[in-house]
């Protein structure tokens, strides 16, 4: 999503209950790109959704997909109900996980 994006231009699949955004990393850092998209698949605010750093280290998820040069490269974990695959191309894709 670039600044003229709106968040909920992010896309549900329909499948899986997924919600899906591609991201350009010159754009958007890899940690605001899961707020967002875990903001339009909980259907709440980027502020009510629980701070990414309570998951995760904001900087390496930063680094790790700004300074990898394989586009196979992904990283996956679990914030705030939802299982979240952040890749290189910078496709983020939020699923929400069973509880």
């Amino acid at each position: 999503m670039t600044g003229t994006e709106r968040a909920d231009e992010a896309r549900y699949s329909g499948h899986d209950e997924q919600i899906r955004h591609r991201f350009d990393w010159a754009e958007t850092s890899p940690s605001e790109a899961v707020s967002r998209v875990v903001s339009v698949a909980s259907n709440r605010g980027v502020t009510a959704v629980e701070p990414l750093y309570e998951s995760v280290d904001l900087g390496a998820v930063d680094q790790l997909l700004q300074s990898t040069s394989s586009d196979k490269f992904e990283l996956t974990f679990v914030h705030d109900g939802f299982r979240i695959c952040v890749q290189r191309d910078g496709k983020v894709v939020a699923t929400p996980v069973d509880e």
